[in-house]
């Protein structure tokens, strides 16, 4: 627990006034005064330790592999020969058939 002093009495009733507004108690308002204003404070420059920036271009790879038929033949999505409109008009009537 910590205990906070504040000596200036239009700032306490700055505060006061505003923790009224908003619908919290003082305590309240002001640990969310101090914890927005920490966080505001952590960046990257404030950090214990170092972020290295990467360079993009370090690690960029073109990929011009070719596409060949060998890769649609692989998936298995367009080995079934399906009628797709007759598939979708099953679907529907099916869909009707629960609705009623």
């Amino acid at each position: 627990m910590l205990i906070l002093e504040i000596n200036d009495a239009s700032l306490e009733q700055k505060i006061v006034e505003k923790a009224r507004k908003v619908g919290k108690s003082v305590q309240e308002m002001l640990k969310d005064i101090v914890v927005e204003k920490i966080q505001e404070e952590v960046s990257l420059e404030t950090l214990p330790f170092e972020v290295p920036k990467l360079d993009y271009r370090q690690y960029i790879k073109i990929i011009d592999e070719p596409l060949g038929d060998e890769a649609i033949d692989d998936a298995p999505i367009f080995k079934n020969d399906i009628d797709t409109v007759e598939f979708a008009k099953q679907l529907r009537k099916q869909a009707w058939k629960r609705k009623s």
